[in-house]
């Protein structure tokens, strides 16, 4: 019996032990195909690492650049997006120096900047006049006139023509019953024009300039061409022209008479 016993012992100590190999060799193979899938995720993850922009994300970055003006190697542009209804920050670039100035233009093209190289200044060297527009409208004209040396890009102080036409034309507006009489004074020219009173429904105190600004540059001349308006409609009596010497000063004002 006992003899019996430690066969059915031997047999069950044996069957364990196989089954035992068998639960061995499942978690075996078990792990040999989690390491092999997960190596293969990981490479898969690593290529996808290694993907390189596309070059559509390039091209669109590149469309920012917005050409204004260009002439014999000369070229203006700024950077959208554009804030509001002009561009803020044009870079002036040339043959060799380029600069960025912190200046604003307004975005329509049909009054994009102008180049023009020409001897403005002392020296006897060309210089780069460049005539940007920061607003326009029904009766509103505003532009703005920058002069850089050629060489470095540096720029040259220009005077501001509103300031020197106040301080060179004066004027005076007369409110009678029935009419206004309006009298100006530059340069030593004087004139003076009579207006129904019914013509306007408001009368400025004086002439007012500076709603228009306009620069023409004509064979090495500068010149800023101010209409003086003597009401809010408005209604123009006379056109101040400020001529602009070598040293970008002005040094005299003429009037024109609105006919």
């Amino acid at each position: 019996m006992g003899y019996y016993m430690l066969i059915l012992a031997s047999i069950d100590y044996v069957s364990k032990g196989v089954e035992l190999k068998r639960t061995l060799c499942v978690l075996g193979l078990t792990l040999v195909v989690t390491l092999v899938v997960a190596g293969c995720v990981k490479a898969v993850d690593t290529k996808t690492e290694e993907v390189s922009p596309t070059p559509m994300a390039i091209t669109d970055s590149m469309d920012k650049k917005i050409e204004l003006a260009k002439t014999g190697g000369m070229m203006i542009f700024a950077y959208q997006p554009a804030e509001g209804d002009v561009f803020k920050g044009i870079t002036v670039q040339t043959k060799e120096p380029s600069k960025t100035f912190s200046w604003s233009t307004t975005i329509n093209p049909t009054y994009y900047p102008t180049i023009t190289v020409g001897d403005f200044y002392t020296g006897g060297k060309d210089e780069i006049a460049i005539i940007l527009t920061k607003g326009y409208g029904t009766g509103i004209l505003q532009q703005e006139l920058h002069v850089l040396k050629k060489e470095d890009l540096s720029e040259i102080l220009v005077e501001n023509p509103i300031i020197a036409i106040k301080k060179n034309v004066k004027s005076k507006i007369t409110k009678g019953d029935k009419t206004v009489t309006v009298e100006l004074e530059a340069n030593g020219m004087k004139f003076k024009k009579e207006y129904k009173k019914s013509a306007a429904g408001t009368w400025n105190e004086n002439v007012a300039f500076g709603d228009i600004v306009q620069f023409i540059i004509d064979k090495n001349k500068i010149t800023a061409h101010l209409p003086g308006a003597v009401s809010p409609a408005p209604e123009i009596v006379a056109t101040a022209v400020a001529e602009y010497g070598k040293d970008l000063k002005i040094n005299k004002v003429d009037l024109i008479e609105e006919k």
